[in-house]
């Protein structure tokens, strides 16, 4: 993911996908707070030249109404209506958000989800460039999407790193490039272990959990967690990346 990539993706998460949850018709990026936030540096222009970009129109789902202020300084406005289907989604009606389910297979309401379930979020590739809580280190709108389902839950949550296996919220680490996707199958074995005796040391009461991760992540883990009777629910899993980013933003509408 380049630069613009990442700026793109960041604004999406902090500005466009909560505008769009809150069902707001426009919203207000101004270039220098994204910069600032980034933690980018001498950054300006590609920022300003990332949400001019009609990619950007296309991947947010919004309309630019009115840019304003300097071409490339950090008073650059960007004025967007947001619409109500993103154009990089598709068309047709996604199912309704499908939460942690009881044993008999009923969806569960979001205010209704039992206080003991753990929610799992994967780290992605998008981080700041310095150290940072782990909630607060993954800039991309699935993480950020992923945070705000796993907080409103009410219970525990932790992220899912390929580095450091199991780590909480609070912890702060530093950014790294490394993923499940480049090791050998004992090598994503041998994370899942880890990950899993770092999770059941965490929570020894472990009753049910829910995964918001990627198949990497969850080969060797949730057959582990199913062989010590922990109730696993993943319901992200046939989703394509641009429907969980949707199936998340309409969640959260729902838990307000």
């Amino acid at each position: 993911m380049n630069q613009a990539d990442r700026i793109r993706d960041f604004v999406v998460s902090a500005y466009i996908g909560p505008a769009r949850a809150r069902r707001f018709s426009e919203v207000e990026v101004r270039a220098g707070d994204v910069h600032r936030e980034m933690s980018l540096a001498n950054a300006m222009p590609a920022v300003c030249s990332a949400l001019g970009s009609n990619k950007f129109e296309e991947f947010a789902g919004v309309r630019t109404i009115e840019r304003t202020g300097p071409s490339n300084g950090s008073n650059a406005r960007f004025r967007f209506q947001v619409l109500d289907q993103p154009a990089f989604m598709e068309p047709s009606p996604l199912p309704p958000p499908l939460l942690p389910k009881e044993a008999s297979g009923t969806p569960v309401p979001q205010s209704l989800v039992a206080r003991d379930t753990v929610v799992l979020v994967s780290c992605v590739k998008s981080k700041l460039p310095n150290k940072a809580k782990a909630q607060d280190l993954y800039i991309s709108a699935q993480f950020r999407g992923s945070r705000r389902f796993a907080e409103a839950a009410g219970g525990s949550w932790y992220v899912l790193s390929a580095l450091y296996g199991l780590v909480e919220p609070d912890a702060v680490i530093a950014p790294y490039d490394y993923t499940l996707n480049s090791l050998a199958v004992a090598e994503r074995r041998a994370w899942a272990t880890k990950t899993f005796d770092q999770l059941i040391k965490a929570e020894p009461n472990l009753k049910r959990v829910t995964i918001l991760a990627g198949k990497r992540y969850r080969e060797f883990l949730e057959p582990a967690l199913l062989r010590r009777g922990v109730a696993v629910n993943v319901p992200m899993a046939n989703l394509r990346q641009g429907e969980q980013l949707a199936w998340l933003a309409r969640d959260q509408n729902a838990a307000e």
